[in-house]
């Protein structure tokens, strides 16, 4: 069974969501880096992003992949003006 990276950017208002979300699929070991992605600089007319984003990286079994997305999904669909991307990238090999 292969592994997968995956990349959780948000914001910071629902970091605790997404750690509660990875403490439910049992995913007990990832990285989280704060403030990773600042808040864009504000231009003339245009609307600022209204927080820094914060990164979570985790290495989990590709089955827990769809059901890892999938909660993260719902996360956006509750709160549709919370901003979560996830990016998945194949783990071709670990230590």
């Amino acid at each position: 069974m292969g592994k997968v990276m995956v990349y959780i950017v948000h914001d910071r208002s629902v970091s605790q969501a997404v750690q509660e979300v990875l403490a439910e699929l049992k995913i007990d070991h990832y990285s989280r880096f704060r403030d990773a992605m600042e808040a864009r600089q504000v231009q003339p007319g245009k609307e600022q992003d209204p927080e820094p984003r914060s990164v979570t990286i985790a290495v989990v079994e590709d089955s827990l992949r769809r059901r890892l997305l999938d909660r993260l999904k719902a996360l956006q669909v509750d709160s549709p003006l919370t901003g979560i991307r996830a990016f998945v990238v194949s783990v071709l090999d670990t230590l």
